[in-house]
């Protein structure tokens, strides 16, 4: 488990270090053989000049610092590793839709050591939302069967009892129909049917405009008019849980 903690406040960093060893400490036993690794940066410049996608696993930022903010930090991190944990730290709630951006799991007010149960939950999601990474679906391809993590999945609709699978990597079609599949996906929170035959992973949202689901690839999904508002309480409320809102 990689963990970097970028504050420009030593005292700050001091502090989240500490909760963060008392959390593993809490969890794991030595027995578990957690490989726990923990780096301090004063900036997100010194961060950002050695940083490299998929090398750590939860990433706990300040949004108010000198120079580059978190917020833009935060952003160069996103733009190149979509999977990485954020966990924002910060003075004032002022940014906490902006969070949205980046997917960041978890918005956390200062000073942390008034709010270590905060930081507990947050971690203690990041632990749960890696575990989520490993979760897939086996989907029937031509006959054979492909294993698709559902991590990957952006988006599945379905057309003339064909389902197709919009993945990060490619597009898969199944001549199997949606409703066999749907209630597997269903079952993972990330998965919302925002239309008749068409379910999309909430992680992979950008952003809602209009009545539409922006897609992270670009692609636009309608919202049904009929379950507008539900869905939409769905997706903010997915996202507001996973900020600590």
């Amino acid at each position: 488990m990689r963990i970097a903690i970028i504050d420009d406040i030593k005292n700050d960093r001091v502090n989240v270090k500490n909760i963060v060893n008392e959390f593993f400490l809490d969890r794991f036993t030595k027995l578990d053989n957690m490989d726990l690794k923990i780096d301090e940066f004063e900036n997100g410049e010194d961060f950002l000049s050695i940083f490299e996608p998929n090398y750590y696993d939860i990433i706990i930022l300040d949004i108010y610092m000198k120079n580059i903010t978190g917020m833009e930090t935060a952003r160069k991190i996103f733009n190149v590793d979509k999977s990485c944990n954020i966990i924002f730290l910060t003075t004032s709630s002022e940014h906490v839709f902006d969070s949205f951006e980046v997917k960041a799991v978890f918005y956390i007010i200062k000073p942390i050591t008034l709010n270590k149960d905060k930081l507990f939950t947050a971690l203690d999601y990041c632990l749960e939302n890696l575990k989520l990474d490993t979760s897939s679906l086996d989907i029937i391809i031509n006959k054979k069967t492909v294993n698709l993590l559902f991590s990957n999945i952006i988006y599945v609709d379905c057309e003339r009892r064909i389902s197709k699978f919009h993945t990060t990597k490619t597009t898969l079609v199944s001549n199997i129909s949606l409703t066999n599949y749907s209630e597997i996906l269903l079952s993972d929170k990330r998965f919302i049917e925002c239309f008749r035959g068409i379910i999309i992973n909430m992680e992979h949202v950008d952003k809602i405009e209009n009545d539409d689901f922006i897609l992270t690839n670009g692609e636009i999904i309608p919202i049904s008019k009929r379950k507008k508002s539900t869905i939409k309480d769905i997706y903010f409320e997915y996202f507001l849980k996973k900020r600590g809102v």
